[in-house]
């Protein structure tokens, strides 16, 4: 490949090159399109960026390509056009992006990420990624908490975009009005298909939770079940989270005797899962519903179970 080889083409306003890798110019692309276009190694980046480089009819984006002997390079370069540097897609290990409008941004949790910083001042916790995410589509953005979930739990949650947003999911949220449907895996077999724990909930010096029956004392909590597959040795239940206490689930569980799989707080000893060696909790946000700040129109949204639930169930099923 050679200057004097190639004929440029004016198209429309960009200009075409193209020519044929010879057997003494194999190597990556990136010095054969400078050898076609004279420019600093750092703005033939953004040409590979902008998709104006292909390498045998198709585009490439990745400059350290390796080219052979007859491959066919074309470069569509504007002089006139500043190719600036594209921002990189957001990518970020404690959360996914299910939704986002201009008042609310809906989210897949990681399990093990703390949604809020405790006493202990912790790093990266679920707000801070969110705010990041927010700042850097628009500064100053902050990201409004509405709900939690445990540590350990991965899946569905909102955060509100505006004050005025926020205000509205909150009071849905904690008026218990927005639908929460959790997934989890508990030792053992339930022994009914469905049915409904309901308690006092009262806290512990530790802050762990537990139902008293002592007058006056603790939070009304209502946990709807229904058992979706029998296991071996666990069961898997949808739980639908009629209040939204601290722990509730996971305390209603444990004390039927079923606490769910990783739980190393609510736990009864009495139950282990051999198979179940997992930091994280068997227990998943499948599904929120809540009226929507501006369109006032119910919506329902939705994530789907993490692998490491999947693989555990296909593993489990009873023969």
């Amino acid at each position: 490949m050679s200057k004097t080889t190639f004929n440029p083409l004016k198209l429309m306003a960009k200009t075409e090159f193209k020519d044929t890798v010879t057997p003494d110019l194999e190597g990556r692309i990136d010095l054969m399109v400078r050898s076609l276009i004279d420019l600093p190694r750092s703005k033939l980046t953004l040409l590979f960026e902008h998709g104006c480089v292909s390498l045998n009819g198709t585009i490439c984006k990745n400059p350290a390509t390796r080219v052979s002997t007859g491959d066919a390079i074309l470069v569509n370069y504007d002089a006139k056009q500043g190719y600036a540097k594209k921002k990189r897609p957001w990518s970020d290990r404690t959360f996914t992006i299910i939704h986002e409008d201009e008042d609310l941004l809906v989210i897949n949790k990681a399990s093990g990420v703390l949604t809020v910083p405790t006493n202990k001042e912790e790093p990266n916790t679920l707000l801070e990624r969110v705010t990041a995410y927010l700042d850097r589509k628009k500064k100053n953005h902050e990201a409004y908490l509405i709900h939690r979930l445990d540590r350990g739990m991965s899946g569905t949650m909102v955060f509100g975009k505006t004050p005025k947003s926020a205000k509205h999911l909150r009071t849905q949220f904690d008026k218990d009005q927005a639908r929460r449907i959790v997934f989890a895996i508990v030792n053992g077999e339930l022994e009914s298909e469905s049915g409904v724990f309901e308690s006092q909930l009262d806290t512990h010096s530790n802050l762990s939770r537990y139902s008293t029956l002592e007058k006056g004392k603790g939070q009304r909590a209502v946990t709807r079940y229904k058992v979706t597959q029998r296991l071996e040795e666990a069961t898997a239940v949808e739980l639908e989270l009629i209040t939204a206490r601290r722990h509730q689930a996971r305390v209603h569980l444990c004390e039927s005797g079923h606490h769910i799989l990783g739980d190393t707080r609510y736990r009864q000893q009495r139950y282990p899962h051999e198979k179940w060696d997992k930091k994280r909790l068997a227990m998943h946000s499948v599904e929120i519903s809540f009226i929507h700040p501006t369109t006032l129109k119910l919506v329902t949204f939705r994530s789907p179970l993490p692998m490491t639930l999947r693989k555990f169930i296909r593993g489990s099923r009873k023969k």
